[in-house]
């Protein structure tokens, strides 16, 4: 994905360890110009809500910043 090899485990190693979710995934979506791109799918930690601009600078600098997602799909936990 854009350009760059994309293990979607890392991605969300790095989601995880933010305090406020529950669990994160990524998979890989498809953006307007037809490329694919990492989209994270985030579960918050029970009463708690996380922006994803806040998503997204707590995973920045870890998986490299070519495969940070720049879409968050957050729920509630069910």
């Amino acid at each position: 994905m854009r350009g760059a090899r994309v293990e979607p485990a890392e991605v969300e190693g790095a989601l995880s360890e933010h305090t406020g979710l529950a669990q994160a995934v990524v998979v890989a979506g498809e953006g307007s110009s037809g490329q694919q791109r990492p989209v994270a799918h985030a579960v918050p930690a029970d009463g708690r809500t996380v922006p994803p601009d806040e998503l997204r600078r707590s995973a920045a600098g870890r998986p490299p910043e070519a495969v940070v997602p720049s879409v968050f799909r957050t729920r509630a936990s069910t």
